[in-house]
Order: structure tokens, then C-alpha cells, then sequence
């Protein structure tokens, strides 16, 4: 708000530069209606999702148009397992759940923050997928069902190369196509520097980046001969 309150009186005092004062107008206008929007659907689920600041990363729910785009972006099927990595409330999980897939689960290692999802699939008015919370480090999580893995730069570098191995490994006892989606990518280059995973497109432009596995990582397949 007063991000928007700032745009708006910088807008009426600079009246020299009227594109600046369109593109300000236009912000505040698709701000608004993602609010809007947001509130909409929050309601027709029936759960609370709002900004919290956090203990070391501030948690902010996912746009339901990011969350469309995505969906239509990767067509899930009804053999898919949804994960949101770093959850928070659970928005992206309940939206995940209206579509028919196989399930969703939501990684959340703050403990309110696992409570207010907990607190909103208990008022949750639609779901068309399982769904299963877990309190839990991303880094410590088994990633084995996951075939979708979504963040919101939920965590730092160190966390995501974790994160990262733990999926590799889970290829080798259950090899499948996995996809990963990294909203606001900083650490983009950690996954680009990762054999066994290919970029395969952009959501939103480049604040949304998807990869997916090209093959499955040899070196993660155990030496069953050793057993």
C-alpha cells in the first residue's frame, strides 16, 4: 500500500513524463486486480493466506494468476503428485488440488505457518486431489512421489542444492519425469548447472523458469550388486 501510495504521488507531480504516468497507472491497476482476484478466491476456497514476515524469509502467497499460468504452462495429469516447497499458508497447494491430479503435498517448516495451512484444509470448500501437509526442513524432506515441484524462492542456495540432490537421488528407486518451477529464480544458476536437468521454458517471462529431467542421473542409481 504504500508502495502504491508513493507511485501515486510521485505519478501527480511528475505530470512532464506521460508515459511514466501510464505505466505507473497501469501498475496500480493490475495490482489491484490481483488483489481483487486474490480475495475472490481465497473466499470461494474458503481460506486465509495473508503476507507474514517470517523468521528468515517473509512469506507471500503465490498470485492466483501465477498459479494459472503455471498449470496451464505444465498440463498436469491425473497420475502427477503436486509439491510445493516452502508452502507457507498452503494457497498454491489448495489452488493445486482444485485440478485432477493424483496429490498434493505441502513442505512447510514454520510451525505457525504449517498451522495456518492445517487451520485452512479444514475450512477448504473444494478440493479435487488428496492433501497432505508436513512440517518438515525441505532439505530433510523424501521427495520420491514428487513428479512437480514448485517454490516460491521459499530458501537459500545452500538449501536448494540439498533440495536438488534429494530429488536426484529419489529418481533411482523411482525413475519418472519430474518437473521442477522456480518463481523468482535468484539461484537459477545452481539449477543450470545441474547434468541431469534441462530448462524448458518460461512461465512469466523470466521470473519463472521450469526445468525438467533430461535423463535419469547414473550416478544416483544405487550398486544393487553391493547389497
Amino acid at each position: 500500500m504504500e508502495r502504491q501510495e508513493a507511485c501515486i504521488e510521485k505519478t501527480m507531480m511528475n505530470t512532464a513524463k506521460p508515459v511514466g504516468r501510464i505505466y505507473c497507472f497501469l501498475w496500480i491497476f493490475r495490482t489491484w486486480l490481483a488483489q481483487v482476484k486474490a480475495a475472490y478466491f481465497d473466499k470461494k476456497l474458503g481460506i486465509e493466506v495473508e503476507w507474514e514476515p517470517g523468521e528468515n524469509f517473509p512469506y507471500q502467497p503465490t498470485s492466483y494468476g501465477r498459479l494459472e499460468k503455471t498449470m496451464r504452462f505444465l498440463r498436469p495429469s491425473s497420475g502427477d503428485v503436486f509439491v510445493d516447497l516452502g508452502c507457507g499458508k498452503g494457497r498454491a497447494v489448495f489452488f493445486a488440488a482444485t485440478h485432477k491430479i493424483k496429490k498434493v503435498i505441502g513442505v512447510e517448516i514454520n510451525k505457525k505457518l504449517y498451522d495456518a495451512a492445517l487451520q485452512n484444509a479444514r475450512k477448504l470448500k473444494f478440493c479435487g486431489a488428496p492433501i497432505e501437509f508436513i512440517n518438515s526442513d525441505v532439505a530433510d524432506f523424501n521427495s520420491k512421489e514428487g513428479t512437480i515441484f514448485f517454490m516460491f524462492n521459499p530458501f537459500g542456495a545452500l538449501v536448494l542444492k540439498k533440495v536438488l540432490s534429494n530429488i536426484k537421488d529419489s529418481l533411482a528407486s523411482n525413475p519418472r519425469r519430474i518437473r521442477i518451477v522456480y518463481y523468482t529464480p535468484l539461484s537459477r544458476s545452481i539449477l543450470n548447472e545441474q547434468d541431469w536437468l534441462t530448462m524448458i521454458g518460461k512461465v512469466e517471462n523470466e521470473s519463472c523458469l521450469v526445468w525438467e529431467n533430461a535423463v535419469i542421473p547414473k550416478n544416483s542409481v544405487k550398486n544393487t550388486k553391493s547389497l
